[in-house]
């Protein structure tokens, strides 16, 4: 795919086994260089890289800080906590009669688990969704406070996804570390001030930054899509709908397929670091 300086131009790699093996050969295909299409300069790789724009044991090290977060047993112990959820965000959408979706379901879900894992008040939802419209909506004038192929963004060049939200995400999640630094909590930000990774390297305020403002937006915004998008696919496809409701055995392998028919994440860049045939 050609592009416009100063991008030089892609790839597209489709079939899950060609994408399979790019993932587990970061020596040859690095996150390092950014995993957007928006080129950047080492000076803000050193400021802006997340876990995500790292590859190896750095990546691994800061990974496994959380990694015990969404494991199984944890993820279990969520259960009751999820099914009542569920129940209360249907609930309260249906007896409205005729509602959103996006807003009263599908947003509404995913940011109170959100909120749950981070150990901050169900009042701050809102905030937390509309940081994660303003930052990923970088190139949509209903959103976005300043647009990301304008001369103004030149201003946050250093910030992630150009967007001068993310200070103001970066402040609240200052504010979280600050109370929880020495804490016994078993939230996620307690984990991040208060353990160190096994590379032994103790996360920077930048990486902390960094790290928080990912969970902030990432734990949203594709599940908020996901789920968007799988009940559409169920309207348009009523046939399909009608299989699950007749057999609910379908339903573990329905949300595999949802994940891939949704693609809450149209692409993840890497970088060749060398001449490459696949």
């Amino acid at each position: 795919q050609p592009e416009e300086a100063p991008n030089s131009g892609f790839w597209a790699l489709t079939r899950h086994a060609d994408i399979a093996r790019v993932d587990r050969d970061a020596e040859t295909f690095t996150s390092t260089r950014f995993v957007n299409l928006e080129e950047v300069d080492d000076d803000q790789i050193k400021k802006r890289a997340s876990i995500l724009e790292l590859d190896g044991v750095r990546h691994r090290a800061l990974r496994s800080l959380l990694q015990r977060q969404f494991g199984a047993s944890v993820i279990n112990s969520y259960a009751d906590f999820l099914r009542g959820l569920t129940a209360t965000t249907l609930d309260a959408a249906l007896a409205k009669g005729t509602f959103d979706f996006v807003s009263d379901v599908s947003a509404d879900f995913p940011i109170n688990v959100l909120a749950r894992l981070l150990d901050v008040p169900p009042e701050d939802n809102q905030q937390l969704i509309d940081w994660g419209n303003r930052i990923i909506g970088n190139t949509d004038p209903d959103y976005a406070d300043v647009l990301l192929h304008s001369e103004e963004s030149e201003k946050y060049r250093d910030l992630p996804f150009r967007s001068p939200a993310s200070l103001e995400v970066f402040a609240y999640g200052r504010e979280l570390a600050r109370q929880r630094r020495g804490g016994t909590g078993t939230d996620l930000i307690s984990k991040l001030v208060n353990e160190t990774p096994r590379d032994g390297v103790p996360l920077s305020a930048q990486d902390f930054d960094n790290y928080f403002l990912l969970l902030v937006v990432a734990g949203n915004e594709t599940t908020r899509h996901t789920i968007t998008h799988s009940m559409l696919a169920l309207i348009q496809h009523p046939e399909q709908l009608a299989r699950l409701q007749e057999d609910p055995s379908l339903i573990p392998t329905a949300v595999e397929e949802f994940l891939r028919w949704a693609s809450p994440v149209y692409h993840f860049r890497r970088t060749a670091t060398r001449d490459v045939e696949l």
